[in-house]
């Protein structure tokens, strides 16, 4: 499901943003038109680039970007991409820094638009550069933003969250309402429809919506509507998501967007679809796939050839549905770049390596190496000095780390011991899931099951030598690993995953501490239950502890033992686990406690287990 996420283009007046909204897999645009400059007139594009061709450079500049702004208005991204870069050039041949930050920003907006994200990326990161060195906070958060919503794009949400989080903090600190809206309206759309976590999308959009509500945004209202509309779409509550979506259309027609438009139409198309109105769903799919047609947005238009076909092919037209799927496969391996991924995890590196030779640069300029040439002889003494005083430091840890040696082995032992106790056994049944589907001739399901198992084996192998990894990651890993279980199991049981945490790539967590628990509730407490079960996930900061809980619905510990009396793994995983936090505490001083807790119903019968760890912050 679909849900429009906020996203920031800046325009050249210093206290003033203009705004692109797109949806996960599809994106859409809407401006929001600022006053600029009083020396910018209103007429149209032809207009403005007839002032340009006499005007001075730095007046050029403002022009080329405000006709790329128009452009960009009217889904035109090429044209937009080609002013916005003669506004750039323009920039650096006058020395203008924020100018410069802010070009590639919106070089950034409009790569990500047509789905060049590795481009998007480096773009976003030259500006953040010069704006951490201009200390701009109103720059770096619009920028933090649209970094967070390319991992978002990129299905990577915890990475997306901790950018959002970053940006919120700082517009706080200024206090920009329609800024703080636009982040509480991503951070609900992941909680929403990436965690199933539907309370805490309902709690940011409330949020976001009384803010656009206050300052009479009514366009930004139309787009609470839609995702609104979205969360009772998922819950099956068809009508209600309809009128959200009429009034999200209604108020999109008065704006005149064909971006929103369309993304309101697409969504009515979902929701008739849903309830097997055909006629009516396909209406409203084509007027949207109209539209994005017309205005390039790709990925839109994907999704709603897929969809299209889906319906063709329910109502027996198999002709039409193999040119809408051919249509929406053509587009989508137009989109497809996995090299794009590798890039961009590049570029993370080389951001913080040309920060440094940037600030290298300005010393020079400042004259401060020439500074430090002059107080070398002091360094060279007082750096003996350090060498002296090291040297005794060294062997102290030597002898130290000598005394400590046997424990830290059993340590890595005892890690090693529980991966290798869990690892080959997930593979292989895995594996066999995979050849299962191949057999069952279901290719799609097989390459969509060995996409995420790679990554979660990747995943697992980066953790291998790791005591500790961030709360982040192991809640990805975590994800990861059920979606494998409930697919490899047929959706035997729902799950849901809450995370009650601010800031959780700051906690440092124990790797794969769960996961034996979890593997548990699956297989010996879910998967033999009668019906579909449920399976929750706690992750809750609260008094400067860390609460992660298992809790499923399933037969409990105690029928699980009798199906499975020739089977260790259950008790096996429990003595290994209280190894680990034993030895945790005497190595890392890592405070710890695992609470096992039989679930009954009102008739004392057997309703499921719950699992639960505390570990106190520091």
């Amino acid at each position: 499901m679909l849900e429009i996420t906020t996203h920031y283009l800046c325009v050249m007046n210093e206290s003033k943003h203009l705004f692109k909204n797109k949806v996960q897999h599809v994106i859409f645009i809407v401006l929001f038109i600022f006053p600029l400059f009083s020396a910018f007139p209103q007429g149209d594009i032809d207009s403005l680039k007839q002032l340009a061709v006499d005007a001075e450079p730095a007046k050029q500049m403002k022009l080329f970007n405000q006709i790329g702004k128009l452009q960009y208005r009217k889904a035109n991204y090429a044209d937009a991409l080609g002013n916005f870069s003669k506004s750039l050039e323009i920039a650096r041949s006058i020395n203008d820094s924020l100018y410069i930050a802010k070009m590639y920003s919106n070089i950034g907006v409009i790569n990500d638009m047509i789905g060049n994200y590795s481009l998007s990326i480096d773009n976003y990161q030259k500006s953040l550069n010069i704006y951490e060195y201009l200390n701009s906070k109103e720059g770096k958060e619009s920028v933090l933003n649209n970094i967070g919503i390319v991992y978002e794009e990129m299905d990577m949400p915890h990475k997306a969250l901790n950018y959002y989080f970053k940006a919120l903090k700082l517009k706080k600190e200024r206090g920009e309402q329609t800024s703080i809206a636009g982040t509480y309206n991503n951070i609900a759309i992941i909680h929403g429809g990436v965690f199933n976590n539907n309370d805490s999308a309902y709690y940011y959009y409330d949020l976001a919506m009384k803010i656009y509500k206050n300052i009479g945004d009514k366009r930004d209202v139309g787009m609470i509507y839609s995702n609104l509309g979205l969360i009772h779409l998922r819950k099956g509550e068809i009508e209600k998501a309809k009128d959200f979506f009429e009034k999200a259309l209604t108020i999109f027609k008065k704006t005149e967007d064909p971006n929103d438009i369309a993304s309101a139409l697409y969504y009515l198309g979902l929701a008739y679809h849903s309830e097997s109105n055909y006629d009516e769903a396909l209406k409203y799919y084509t007027q949207a796939n109209k539209l994005s047609e017309q205005h390039q947005i790709k990925k839109m238009q994907s999704q709603i050839c897929n969809d299209m076909a889906k319906l063709y092919e329910q109502t027996g037209d198999y002709k039409d549905a193999l040119m809408c799927f051919r249509k929406y496969a053509q587009i989508r391996d137009q989109l497809i770049n996995l090299k794009k991924i590798k890039k961009i995890h590049q570029l993370e590196t080389n951001f913080e390596l040309e920060k440094r030779e940037h600030e290298i640069k300005m010393l020079k300029k400042q004259g401060e190496l020439n500074e430090l040439k002059l107080t070398w002889a002091r360094t060279v003494s007082f750096a003996l000095i350090t060498i002296f005083v090291l040297t005794i430091i060294i062997i102290v840890l030597i002898f130290l780390k000598n005394r400590y040696k046997k424990e830290q082995e059993v340590i890595t032992l005892q890690s090693r011991l529980f991966r290798s106790q869990t690892s080959p056994h997930f593979v292989f049944n895995s594996l066999m899931s995979i050849q299962t589907f191949l057999l069952d001739n279901n290719v799609e399901k097989a390459s969509e099951y060995l996409v995420d198992f790679a990554k979660l084996i990747r995943s697992i192998l980066q953790q291998t030598n790791k005591s500790f990894i961030t709360l982040d990651k192991e809640i990805e890993v975590l994800q990861q690993f059920v979606k494998l279980e409930k697919l490899r199991f047929s959706d035997k049981f729902d799950y849901s995953f809450e995370v009650k945490v601010a800031h959780p790539e700051e906690i440092l967590f124990p790797p794969m501490l769960a996961q034996p628990f979890i593997e548990n509730a699956i297989k010996h407490g879910l998967v033999p239950a009668s019906g579909k079960g449920f399976l929750k996930i706690l992750f809750e900061e609260k008094n400067n502890e860390l609460t992660v809980m298992i809790e499923d619905n399933g037969i409990g510990r105690e029928n699980a033992e009798k199906l499975n009396k020739d089977e260790k793994h259950l008790s096996l995983a429990t003595e290994i686990t209280k190894e680990r936090i034993h030895l945790m505490a005497r190595r890392y001083k890592k405070k710890i406690s695992m609470e096992i807790e039989d679930l009954y119903d009102q008739n004392r019968e057997p309703a499921g287990t719950r699992v639960t760890f505390k570990m106190k912050l520091d």
